[in-house]
């Protein structure tokens, strides 16, 4: 089977998100079926990679459509990309099949954001390449029905999880003071941060009640960020830090920066809670990596992980609401300072079930089906 993966990542990022899921996937399905031809076909010109890639990658530059042509299978990742439409094109007219690969972009709130644009966009393009598609992806059944498309087809492959070689931990040393961090992209619109600075206010004197620190990592626009020299064109970053201010309680929330790699496994295993509120997205990496270190998180029902959390006590989970959020901060707080190691164990656990899943079989196996039913 030629599998053709379609997308606009740049393989040598570090910055996670579809620039990590895309290649774990395609590398998940060649162990599963080594006779599968994977090619990543990346929109855009030529670029150097810097590091070895066992599969085929090839750009769209010269007669990019050979290999189009040569396809079983297209699959797309996302959605907002001017450059599907010529390939949707390409597509109709050779009737070739393909599938889309939500990654949280098909989502109601995604669609609120840039509502303008995005209305035409769906009105002009977006209807027709969904309906023309042989099936939707999602990365769960919470992502498939907060999408705006819940009566197309579609199938459930879970975001593959990297196998982490780095050490976890369970033990706690000082359970007087909890060290929260939030970590990832700063976006205010996307991640709920105005929710999430509504319901600190509310409890920031509990916050030094009970000797609680919280850090913010991450990059805005763009993924260098000088913390000491903030460029005006962040307005995320610049918005996030005078949130802080206004909070006034010191030293306890701040920001940090963005981390990558060793780094930012290192500030998340030496973390007590991991914090993220988002009002949608496709299973975040983020969350698995905090898992990983054995570290619990709180997060919203948005980030389309909260039932798992829950069902394996691996943290807490709210509403996007400032209320119920400022409850549940107080709530893990307090319930972390009590049984920190069965938390931290418990984290753990559910990293180990997710890393289970055979990712590559699980996808290999739909498009296979699809295929047939074609």
């Amino acid at each position: 089977m030629n599998i053709l993966h379609v997308s606009d990542i740049d393989v040598s990022s570090c910055g996670g998100g579809m620039n990590t899921v895309i290649p774990e996937l395609i590398m998940r399905q060649l162990l599963y079926d080594s006779t599968l031809n994977e090619t990543l076909f990346i929109t855009r010109k030529k670029y150097k990679i810097a590091k070895q890639i066992p599969y085929f990658i090839c750009f769209m530059e010269g007669n990019f459509l050979k290999y189009l042509q040569k396809s079983d299978l297209l699959v797309f990742h996302s959605v907002y990309n001017l450059k599907f439409i010529l390939l949707y094109f390409f597509c109709k007219k050779n009737k070739l099949p393909y599938l889309i690969v939500s990654h949280g972009g098909l989502s109601k709130v995604a669609l609120k954001k840039g509502i303008i644009k995005k209305k035409l966009f769906k009105f002009l393009f977006l209807n027709r390449f969904v309906k023309d598609a042989t099936v939707l992806c999602f990365t769960s059944l919470e992502e498939q029905l907060s999408s705006v498309y819940t009566d197309k087809k579609y199938i459930i492959v879970p975001n593959p999880i990297q196998i982490s070689d780095y050490s976890y931990r369970l033990d706690v040393s000082n359970n007087d003071e909890v060290k929260m961090i939030f970590l990832s992209k700063i976006d205010f619109y996307y991640k709920g941060l105005d929710v999430l600075f509504d319901a600190l206010n509310i409890i920031k004197e509990d916050i030094v009640n009970a000797n609680v620190f919280l850090s913010f990592y991450g990059y805005g626009k763009n993924k260098e960020v000088d913390v000491e020299n903030i460029n005006s064109a962040e307005k995320d970053i610049l918005k996030l830090i005078l949130r802080i201010k206004e909070l006034n309680i010191g030293e306890r929330i701040k920001y940090c920066g963005p981390v990558f790699g060793h780094q930012k496994m290192e500030v998340l295993k030496n973390s007590d809670i991991y914090v993220l509120t988002s009002r949608s997205e496709a299973m975040p990496l983020s969350i698995s990596e905090a898992l990983s270190v054995g570290t619990p998180c709180l997060v919203t029902h948005g980030t389309n992980m909260s039932n798992l959390i829950e069902q394996y006590k691996a943290g807490w989970s709210s509403s996007l609401n400032k209320e119920d959020l400022a409850f549940n901060i107080l709530k893990a707080i307090k319930e972390y300072k009590d049984s920190p190691v069965t938390f931290r164990k418990s984290a753990r656990g559910l990293y180990e079930y997710n890393s289970s899943i055979d990712v590559g079989k699980v996808s290999i196996d739909q498009y296979k089906t699809i295929l047939e039913e074609k």
